[in-house]
């Protein structure tokens, strides 16, 4: 086994992974923690990504591409295409209690308004303000 060092200058590289004859890595070297390749072949080493913005924070290889986490986002870099792309995710917690529901607050409401035309209510219970909007809005039992 022979060790190869990825060239660099005054950089921090961390969380390389391998696929095929390149390594991908996170580094600073231009700045922001962004994308970086280095090609065993060629010894070349290649910034993959424009990032003037937040660090990434971790990658990893998949097919065809290198998944990576920046502020948050998940996002793919595809190798053939060399064009990034946003993972659209929507999470939704099992919490019962924030789910849209309707409650019975009559007696619990402080204040009220209604709109000039009378398509829309304000109800005020102690710190939590609901909106609502009707065609026809009554009070009362």
């Amino acid at each position: 086994m022979q060790l190869e060092k990825v060239p660099r200058e005054n950089s921090n590289d961390y969380n390389p992974v391998w696929m095929g004859d390149t390594v991908y890595f996170i580094s600073d070297r231009n700045g922001a923690n962004t994308l970086f390749s280095y090609d065993t072949r060629t010894k070349a080493v290649k910034q993959l990504i424009d990032n003037k913005g937040l660090d990434l924070k971790s990658i990893d290889a998949g097919p065809g591409g290198i998944v990576y986490e920046q502020f948050g986002g998940i996002y793919v870099y595809d190798l053939a295409s060399g064009k990034t792309r946003r993972v659209e995710m929507h999470l939704a917690g099992d919490l019962p209690a924030t789910r849209p529901h309707w409650e019975k607050a009559g007696d619990k409401i402080q204040n009220a308004a209604i709109s000039p035309t009378g398509t829309r209510a304000v109800l005020k219970r102690a710190e939590i303000f609901l909106r609502c909007r009707r065609k026809r809005v009554t009070f009362g039992t």
